[in-house]
């Protein structure tokens, strides 16, 4: 029987007796009698297959290109978030303010971690400029503080082919 499934865009269309890489794993008398399709319709299965790896194909191609607006885009607006970055560090527990006016980050943070906020001076986000890669990572920035040595705390995202959070 031939199954057609859909992960995300990408979709494929093979029969039981044959792997999704398109390698015949029964003959193909047993096939026609097993899925009940004639040539005719195995044909066109063929063909959607055919269809949907072309699009595949188109798919790829447009998420590197958006990829590298996204890329020229950023490095164009880094001035204004630099110019931004400095304008906030002049006003007094921006980042305590802005975490705890969040509706979702406050649920999240201990007494401590608040407390340790009123220290941070600087929050940078940097995406992955590698074209095979997709992620970000999240940079903290502290003044001197009783919590901890470390002036900067980093954090690294790394995001599946759709966004998905790869766990490490």
């Amino acid at each position: 029987m031939f199954f057609y499934f859909s992960i995300g865009r990408r979709s494929s269309c093979f029969s039981r007796g044959e792997s999704e890489d398109g390698d015949d794993e029964g003959s193909s008398d047993s096939n026609n009698q097993q899925d009940g399709f004639d040539q005719a319709t195995r044909q066109a299965l063929s063909e959607i297959d055919e269809c949907q790896k072309e699009l595949d194909v188109l798919n790829d191609k447009e998420a590197n290109e958006i990829r590298q607006v996204v890329t020229k885009h950023n490095k164009l607006w880094k001035s204004y978030y630099d110019m931004r970055a400095t304008l906030i560090e002049k006003i007094p527990n921006f980042w305590t303010k802005a975490f705890l006016k969040n509706p979702h980050f406050p649920m999240f943070l201990s007494q401590g971690e608040t407390d340790c906020l009123q220290f941070m001076k600087k929050l940078e986000v940097e995406e992955s400029e590698n074209e095979n890669e997709n992620g970000l990572r999240i940079k903290l920035i502290f003044d001197e503080n009783p919590f901890f040595e470390n002036r900067e705390l980093i954090k690294e995202f790394h995001l599946g082919a759709n966004c998905e959070l790869i766990k490490e």
